[in-house]
């Protein structure tokens, strides 16, 4: 429901500047981290007179023209992740992004942001900052300079080292866990079965772009199918549906463990059946291979079993990495560890095992609620009010609720 005049009194009875406003073609608004705000497009007919942008939208309606044609509207969105910056308010941000996911994946939320495959990306381009600035005046002076450094030089932007520092917890926790399913996807590694695990190497990345159908630097299925979690560089890909259907079933690991891939989904458009060759089929108990009563077949000619009631290959699975392989993560960390050194943040540790521990239960939420102001509001500070009475009338209504505390 759209605020209307009321809760913007109530709003700033409480304490908080709501700013109300609409936005022109060619104008741009900052929204700070954390602010709620809502949006819409503007139409050409007019509104309640109790709505917030009543007037507002009278006003552009007159003054453009509008009465009688509506024109075409497109609004772009850049959601982007604050990192912070000073190295312990990176830590902090960077950390708080994933215990958020963990979160927002037992409700089986789909989290906005990528914060895992931005920690693996932010990784790679700070540490070959970092390296490229220690060997420059060595063996290294030759090469041309990286043009990302000229950018880091600037005051307000952390530099590639400060980043560096502020992510290695994050990006420690993030390599044990991937290490570990790994190493357990290995360990049951079979070729036999009713279910069937295989391990895929070779990242996604390396693959020959001619032949895979995936791209791993896509947004297609990287999302778990059952609890939305981001699958950054380590998933579960079903040989089923890949094989039979020819689409993607990508689950996280966590899922695949729960046994979550057995039952039945629905993969076509139109049809809820349950057959191998139409639907994922995880379902299926049965060991029916010829002749089967249900007379629903004919026999999978990939298992060998009934299409119609005890098909298994919806329960066989692929273990993939996306971008690099698990050797590759290890020695991201292990060189961003050596880059940094001694200087390590003395929190290490501790974020490391918060997180983990933030997989098995929820005892580390007030680790969400700890005040990322109290590290960097010396640094930097945001304001994000907009003055109505001063900026020219825009084509998409807005509502930005900032806190007065702020």
């Amino acid at each position: 429901m759209w605020p209307d005049q009321s809760a913007i009194a109530k709003c700033k009875k409480m304490n908080y500047c709501p700013s109300v406003f609409v936005l022109k073609p060619g104008q741009f608004v900052h929204i700070n981290k954390g602010r709620l705000h809502a949006f819409r497009k503007l139409a050409p007919e007019n509104l309640s007179e109790n709505d917030c942008h009543a007037a507002l939208r009278k006003e552009i309606i007159i003054n453009e023209n509008l009465e009688q044609v509506e024109t075409v509207c497109l609004s772009i969105a850049w959601d982007w992740m604050y990192t912070g910056f000073t190295s312990e308010g990176i830590n902090e941000e960077i950390s708080s992004a994933l215990l958020c996911a963990q979160l927002n994946r037992k409700k089986s939320k789909q989290s906005l942001g990528i914060p895992e495959t931005s920690l693996l990306h932010m990784a790679q381009l700070s540490l070959a900052e970092v390296e490229h600035d220690k060997f420059k005046d060595d063996e290294c002076s030759h090469l041309i300079p990286l043009s990302l450094s000229e950018i880091s030089s600037n005051t307000f932007v952390p530099s590639p080292y400060t980043v560096l520092k502020g992510i290695v917890p994050s990006l420690e926790y993030l390599v044990k866990s991937h290490s570990k399913i790994v190493s357990q996807a290995l360990e049951k590694k079979s070729d036999t079965g009713k279910e069937r695990i295989n391990v895929h190497l070779t990242p996604d990345a390396w693959e020959n772009p001619d032949l895979c159908e995936l791209d791993p630097f896509g947004n297609g299925d990287f999302f778990c199918k059952f609890c939305s979690q981001e699958l950054s560089n380590v998933y579960m890909h079903c040989d089923g549906c890949e094989e039979i259907l020819r689409k993607d079933f990508n689950v996280c690991a966590n899922c695949h463990a729960e046994g979550c891939f057995r039952q039945h989904v629905q993969m076509h458009p139109l049809s809820n059946e349950k057959h191998s060759t139409v639907n994922h089929t995880g379902g299926f108990q049965r060991d029916r291979q010829v002749r089967c009563p249900c007379k629903r077949g004919p026999r999978c000619r990939k298992c060998g079993y009934c299409a119609g009631c005890s098909c298994r290959c919806h329960k066989w699975f692929t273990l993939h990495l996306r971008f690099m392989g698990i050797e590759g993560e290890q020695n991201l960390l292990n060189r961003a560890k050596a880059a940094i050194g001694d200087d390590m943040l003395a929190c290490t540790e501790k974020v490391v095992a918060e997180l983990s521990n933030a997989n098995g239960h929820a005892a580390s939420v007030n680790m969400l609620y700890r005040s990322i102001s109290q590290v960097d509001s010396d640094n930097l500070k945001n304001n994000n009010t907009v003055d109505t009475k001063h900026e020219k009338a825009l084509d998409v209504d807005n509502c930005v609720l900032t806190n007065k505390s702020n």
